[in-house]
């Protein structure tokens, strides 16, 4: 230290002063860059607080969903899960019954290891409303084994569009 403080004294004032400007912009330069470290950990703990509030969330639902899991596999037979084939068998006999005109679209699947999901798109052109009631009501006896995803109705003056989007799932 007293090396230090004799080199400090033998500078001329002018080497002094730019001695301690250039020490007091290093310092600057070590906080700027310890704020920004600060900054960006405190950043950190925002994004884990918010995930664990999220976590926490979910885990105090666990009963809920559990509790509704077992109602839904008592219901459940996966014995009459519905094949790509069955889905589209099951939606042209709903659909010709309800006395629909209609064009079905191919089956796609999605395979998910355990579990397939198949979709299909139908889509009737100048609809009649008590038939959609009654096709939707003919599809609602295969739930849960095959259901209604989304339907899009496109009316004008002179009919009404509508295109169903039915899924099933397959074991």
């Amino acid at each position: 230290m007293k090396k230090l403080v004799n080199f400090y004294k033998s500078k001329t004032p002018r080497e002094r002063v730019m001695l301690v400007s250039v020490l007091w912009m290093i310092a600057l330069f070590w906080f700027m860059d310890l704020c920004g470290a600060i900054s960006q950990a405190n950043g950190q703990i925002d994004s884990i607080s918010s995930q664990i509030s999220v976590a926490e969330g979910v885990l105090d639902q666990a009963d809920r969903v559990k509790k509704a899991l077992a109602r839904v596999k008592a219901n459940f037979d996966p014995s009459k899960t519905v094949s790509a084939a069955d889905l589209q068998l099951n939606v042209e006999k709903c659909a010709a019954e309800a006395g629909l005109v209609y064009a079905l679209s191919t089956t796609t699947t999605k395979d998910l290891k355990n579990y397939k999901i198949n979709a299909l798109t139908l889509n009737c052109r100048n609809a009649d409303l008590g038939a959609l009631a009654k096709f939707e009501g003919l599809l609602q006896r295969h739930e849960p084994y095959l259901y209604v995803d989304k339907v899009s109705y496109d009316a004008n003056s002179r009919a009404l569009d509508v295109k169903y989007t039915v899924v099933s799932i397959n074991l």
